[in-house]
């Protein structure tokens, strides 16, 4: 879902990741992997020329897999959150983008942090 207020503009995303059980995942072994669900949010604000700032918001829980029905205890429930600036160079097709994205609580998976930099040309 997502609405546009002035220069700003909200999105909210709903996942469900759903998996098949493997069943050629070692030797003679199965995986078998729970239900993920995942909610984001964002929120932008957009300057004149085509600057904007967002600051993006997310969530994982469940997934938790098993072999040859063995829970593995390695369910997610993960939090991250991103900051994004992004500007136009040289002309409205080209821009830059810095982006930084860290996980601010971390159950299971990976816990990192990234700094991003960004070309994007657009022909549109």
């Amino acid at each position: 879902a997502s609405h546009r207020h002035g220069r700003l503009f909200y999105e909210v995303y709903v996942g469900v990741w759903m998996f098949t059980k493997n069943a050629e995942y070692i030797q003679k072994t199965y995986l078998d992997q729970n239900v993920l669900l995942s909610f984001q949010e964002h929120v932008d604000y957009t300057f004149k020329h085509g600057k904007y700032v967002a600051l993006n918001g997310g969530f994982a829980d469940g997934g938790e897999t098993s072999i040859n029905g063995i829970e593995q205890k390695n369910g997610q429930q993960n939090w991250r959150l991103c900051a994004t600036f992004s500007t136009p160079i040289f002309n409205k097709h080209q821009s830059v983008k810095i982006m930084v994205n860290t996980g601010i609580a971390t159950k299971a998976g990976q816990n990192y942090t990234a700094l991003t930099l960004v070309y994007q040309y657009s022909w549109f």
